[in-house]
């Protein structure tokens, strides 16, 4: 699934940060890295940046990865995404920000983009720190928060197989919001047989929840993954995740995402974005296909 590895860079140690990724799924999984970078049609970076994509090259091929390089003429997030799809990416690795941190490279802009506009999987890597450089210590895990959508359960198959790949484990997390009761009710007569009705149907819920990862973790145990289930209460969830992974060995966190309201109950633009922005550690993002409505 993942035999060819795409990672844009543009020069910046910012955007560096991809590489220990890279370096470190490519040597796991048997993967080919194709470094890349794009330039206008008179721009006289092309020549730098080519030396020093083969450089960077060098330096991967040094440390055991079968890599090449290339450097386009073109806008970089539609070459980008020209080279996945020709190319048959199976994974980008990415920073969020780049050389100087403004829309060339930003969230709000290339990286964005490709999010948007691409069904390949794309792993967003934090600038704050080189974590990829720890992942070999300690058992860490890959975090999959889930929502019972099977847009949600779309990112499963991939993290399969890196899970299998890398020998960490696999954890399954549900946050169930609670259902509040009207504090404008609470004067009623039968306020208290409401307000048990509540703690029911919310206890109910949990339940459900815990049930729902139990099927899903037997799935997965079934292929040979490690796995574990977290059923969690709170509000909102991207906080309850935020906080999980605070306090837990996780190395990187996967969610399937549309990025459309409407679609998900975590549309790009609230779970993810809160995850990448408030944690140091890698987001894996899919956006798989619409479903057909033929």
């Amino acid at each position: 699934m993942y035999d060819r590895i795409l990672v844009p860079l543009d020069g910046s140690g910012r955007a560096e940060h991809a590489l220990p990724y890279a370096e470190w799924i490519a040597k796991r999984l048997g993967s080919k890295v194709t470094l890349m970078t794009a330039c206008g049609p008179d721009d006289p970076m092309v020549r730098p940046l080519t030396v020093y994509l083969e450089k960077q090259a060098a330096d991967l091929q040094k440390a055991g990865v079968d890599v090449d390089s290339t450097c386009v003429i073109g806008d970089i997030a539609d070459e980008v995404l020209n080279l996945s799809e020709k190319n048959r990416i199976g994974l980008i690795v990415m920073t969020s920000r780049g050389a100087s941190g403004t829309s060339r490279w930003s969230l709000g802009g290339v990286a964005l983009k490709v999010v948007l506009h691409c069904n390949t999987p794309i792993l967003l890597v934090r600038t704050g720190e080189r974590h990829a450089a720890r992942l070999d210590e300690g058992a860490l895990s890959i975090l999959v928060p889930l929502d019972g959508s099977p847009v949600a359960e779309s990112i499963l198959p991939h993290i399969r197989d890196l899970a299998l790949a890398t020998g960490l484990e696999v954890v399954l997390m549900q946050v169930t919001v609670p259902i509040g009761y009207p504090a404008v009710a609470r004067d009623n007569v039968e306020a208290g047989a409401h307000e048990k009705d509540v703690k029911k149907l919310n206890e109910s819920r949990a339940e459900a929840t815990k049930f729902y990862l139990s099927e899903r973790e037997k799935e997965l145990t079934s292929k040979g993954v490690k796995v574990s289930t977290v059923s969690l209460t709170g509000k909102p969830a991207s906080e309850v995740i935020l906080s999980y992974i605070s306090d837990n060995p996780i190395g990187m966190t996967a969610l399937a995402t549309h990025g459309f309201s409407g679609i998900s109950r975590w549309a790009f633009g609230s779970v993810a974005i809160d995850i990448l922005e408030g944690s140091t550690r890698p987001l894996l993002l899919l956006r798989p296909p619409l479903p057909s409505l033929r």
